[in-house]
């Protein structure tokens, strides 16, 4: 047993009713446990309890009750996911600078006016844009704070470069002590089949419909911009994304096109993975792609777009397909339906990289030799 005692904390670490949850955070910590380093999970819940998930002694409730269990557990290592301001003033308070590395994912380091969003113009949707803008200030405010009064003695770890440039710049801060280490990916869990020619003929679409950054307007208009094409019948497409869309539900005449409400578990994701040859998920903004990385572990060609951190993960015309609209989007399916060997190609090349850049135990390792320096 490693005597370092390690305290996490997410805003939602996963439970028996949430299971999901901070699933990425969950991930690591698992990995860290068989390492034998003794961890304790600390998370927002609905009511103040404590509990084990898969060995874990976790700790969820509301703010008073988080701190207070904080407070009583002697870490040795205090690791953040997606920091908040009660959490910043927790750092402040109690001075324990050099025991804290944090994870820097998205939207807890970037401005309010990197939202993605489909505009209206009401008074409530601005009323709401302005609160927003308001908790962010402060939020930024208090972080920006916790970087300048810690003097350099806070460990940063962020899962792109791009996500750390952002940073810098919305937070006003030069990092220096700071490792880039993305999320790691469970390839023996997603692991690779060589996958057939005819796959790429398979296209699966597992994304929110309902937020704009992840761009399933985009997808779901590809689809029918693509039908006006002699050859759309030959493909077959598999969409899930939460409740119905309206673009979705111009689809369901095509039988083609497979439509499931609602999200898939990991299991079905896996299975799909393994059914599929493509992995369509264009973007307006992503800090990574877990998911996207999770398909392309499987051997999936992944159609993206060419924008924040994706290239760092995708690399055009060597492992993935990155495009910057819907035509584009179109002229890959037209791409795949022509060049079989080159989907192969690609396919093995993806599964490859992966594998090469962020492994979970290549990763895991990475994050470990931060926490015990």
């Amino acid at each position: 047993m490693n005597s370092l005692k390690l305290a996490v904390f997410t805003p939602v670490y996963p439970s028996p009713e949430r299971p999901k949850g901070n699933i990425f955070v969950k991930s690591r910590v698992d990995e860290y446990a068989k390492k034998g380093y003794h961890i304790t999970a600390f998370g927002y819940g609905p009511q103040n309890r404590s509990f084990q998930m898969d060995g874990i002694q976790v700790y969820e409730g509301s703010w008073d009750y988080v701190s207070t269990q904080l407070d009583q557990y002697p870490f040795d290592r205090f690791l953040v996911h997606l920091i908040d301001r009660r959490v910043a003033l927790y750092i402040l308070k109690n001075r324990c600078f050099h025991k804290c590395i944090l994870w820097i994912h998205g939207f807890e380091a970037l401005g309010w006016y990197r939202d993605v969003l489909h505009w209206k113009f009401s008074f409530s949707f601005f009323k709401q844009r302005l609160i927003r803008a308001f908790r962010n200030m402060l939020e930024l405010a208090t972080f920006r704070y916790l970087i300048f009064r810690s003097q350099g003695q806070i460990k940063y770890i962020f899962v792109s470069k791009w996500m750390r440039q952002m940073a810098q710049i919305d937070l006003l801060y030069p990092f220096s002590d700071y490792k880039i280490i993305p999320n790691p990916i469970d390839t023996r869990f997603f692991d690779y089949q060589i996958k057939p020619a005819e796959q790429r003929l398979k296209i699966l679409f597992i994304r929110a419909y309902n937020h704009p950054k992840y761009a399933a307007d985009l997808a779901l208009q590809s689809i029918l911009e693509f039908s006006k094409h002699p050859f759309f019948s030959k493909f077959e497409f598999f969409i899930a994304g939460g409740e119905c869309h309206q673009l979705v539900s111009s689809l369901e005449s095509f039988p083609n096109v497979t439509i499931r409400n609602g999200f898939l578990n990991h299991d079905e994701m896996k299975a799909l993975c393994h059914q599929y040859g493509v992995y369509l998920c264009p973007s307006r903004q992503d800090a990574q792609g877990v998911s996207m990385c999770e398909a392309m572990s499987c051997g999936m060609l992944v159609i993206g777009s060419q924008t924040t951190a994706i290239p760092e993960f995708v690399k055009h015309m060597e492992t993935g397909i990155l495009t910057r609209s819907v035509q584009d989007i179109v002229q890959a399916y037209i791409q795949l339906y022509e060049k079989p060997d080159q989907f192969q190609k690609f396919s093995e090349s993806a599964a490859k990289w992966i594998r090469e850049n962020i492994d979970m135990p290549k990763l895991i390792q990475q994050e470990l030799d931060e926490i015990i320096k």
